[in-house]
């Protein structure tokens, strides 16, 4: 069907595919172990602002994001507000692996998860009581499928006994 108010060779919904078919026949997936080659502050401060509509990142979570992108641990003690949670954020956006999120407050869960999707970040999830089988089953599929960058559940799930067992296995071939 033709319609009038796009114009003439523009790249419409229907031709994206078979627009990025070539390009994406040529890129290969990163490496499950790969890691930035480059950690500087500007680096940090770019994806912060690309993703998090932040100007900056904090000394501290700089300091916190650098070890673990170089695979040192660390360890932060930073004040209520701080923007604890953008270090394992942005961590998670950086490499191609799905970060796991044991946090106690399903408040925080939840808002956290509505924050990034309202940012437009798509690849967050969690897993909580409220969810039905066919729910859960569906974010542990998108789990399995390496759809996920972040996936958020409570410290009561891991002591569902089938819960950590799957959750157990599909860690053992998803990085």
């Amino acid at each position: 069907r033709t319609d009038r108010s796009t114009p003439a060779g523009a790249l419409t919904q229907k031709r994206l595919p078979r627009f990025t078919a070539p390009f994406l026949a040529k890129v290969s997936p990163p490496p499950q172990d790969a890691r930035p080659v480059h950690v500087e502050r500007h680096l940090l401060d770019y994806f912060a602002r690309r993703y998090f509509t932040l100007p900056e990142v904090k000394p501290e979570q700089i300091h916190l994001v650098q070890r673990a992108l170089l695979s040192q641990s660390g360890l932060g003690i930073l004040p209520t507000g701080f923007g604890k949670s953008l270090v394992f954020q942005l961590y998670a956006l950086m490499v191609p692996q799905t970060m796991l999120v044991i946090s106690p407050l399903k408040a925080l869960i939840r808002d956290q998860v509505h924050a990034m999707r309202r940012l437009g970040l798509h690849c967050v999830d969690a897993i909580t009581g409220a969810d039905s089988a066919a729910v859960k089953d569906r974010k542990m599929a998108d789990f399995r499928a390496r759809k996920l960058r972040l996936l958020y559940i409570s410290p009561e799930r891991l002591q569902i006994k089938a819960f950590y067992e799957e959750l157990q296995n599909t860690m053992a071939v998803t990085p």
